[in-house]
């Protein structure tokens, strides 16, 4: 997807979420302390008065608007920082747009020794998204997320990360190993939020305990260079809510492709089953 494309499809997004409020009108966003998930693929965001601490940190700032960081993001050393407003509420659908800067640098990183492989490496992102809720009956609703991202994240391999990378491609009895390299930094660009292109839906059904299980499908794509990766999961998770404490535990497959050039210069096609994890917990109050 090129530049120009992501553009049009950023204008379309923010069209859309404006154009449904105009047409179905305010009829008030909800202000009472959310039932609701508040991750970033929902629709649900904090009241006034209101905090989230753990995987999600937010806070409400009143008029449907919440302000925050990403704390996965942050622990590998990324700034951040996003918003979200909820459009005022019409029917039994919820709509949030929100805006997500992220900057990654390699000096900034201090989690791990992922920076040991890159002699440069420095990512700026600002990436909007649009989520609607969609409740279709007492018991479930369907997430939609869409976000796509403006920026570009700019890397070169350190001696190091270029020993290292020649090392695991000489290696021929472990071929799993010759695009570790690579599949770390696109690993690092998603749990940063760096990626570029991501859709995301998901079921929640809620049982008659209040507690949840929610069934995940997510498409993503990111660009690091001319390395590119698709990654399609597929996971299933148990969400419990008790006294505004949110646990969620999950898992499921996940395919991820390779393509274009390794950061070597070579060119790489690969691709792998890997397992994905659906976790979170944060206390609401």
């Amino acid at each position: 997807m090129n530049d120009s494309y992501r553009q049009i499809t950023i204008i379309t997004l923010l069209a859309i979420a404006f154009t449904g409020s105009l047409a179905y009108g305010n009829t008030g966003v909800q202000t009472a302390k959310p039932n609701g998930l508040i991750d970033e693929w929902s629709a649900s965001v904090l009241s006034a008065g209101h905090f989230s601490i753990g995987s999600v940190l937010d806070a409400g700032l009143g008029s449907g608007l919440s302000i925050g960081i990403d704390p996965a993001a942050a622990a590998l050393g990324a700034k951040t920082v996003q918003a979200k407003w909820q459009i005022p509420k019409f029917g039994e659908d919820d709509w949030a747009i929100a805006l997500k800067y992220v900057h990654l640098s390699r000096g900034s990183m201090w989690f791990g020794d992922t920076y040991r492989y890159f002699k440069t490496l420095d990512a700026k992102v600002l990436r909007p998204s649009v989520s609607w809720s969609n409740r279709v009956s007492a018991h479930l609703i369907i997430h939609s997320f869409w976000a796509s991202g403006l920026g570009k994240t700019e890397a070169t391999l350190s001696d190091f990360g270029r020993s290292e990378l020649a090392k695991r491609k000489s290696d021929s009895s472990k071929p799993d190993r010759q695009y570790e390299v690579a599949s770390r930094a696109m690993q690092l660009q998603s749990i940063s939020g760096l990626t570029e292109d991501r859709f995301q839906v998901t079921a929640e059904w809620e049982r008659n305990s209040g507690e949840r299980i929610l069934l995940s499908t997510r498409l993503e794509r990111t660009r690091l260079e001319a390395l590119d990766t698709f990654s399609a999961r597929l996971t299933l998770a148990q969400h419990w809510v008790a006294d505004g404490l949110n646990l969620r535990l999950g898992a499921g497959p996940q395919y991820s492709v390779l393509s274009g050039r390794d950061l070597d210069g070579k060119p790489i096609n690969a691709n792998r089953w890997l397992p994905a994890a659906d976790l979170a917990v944060y206390w609401v109050y």
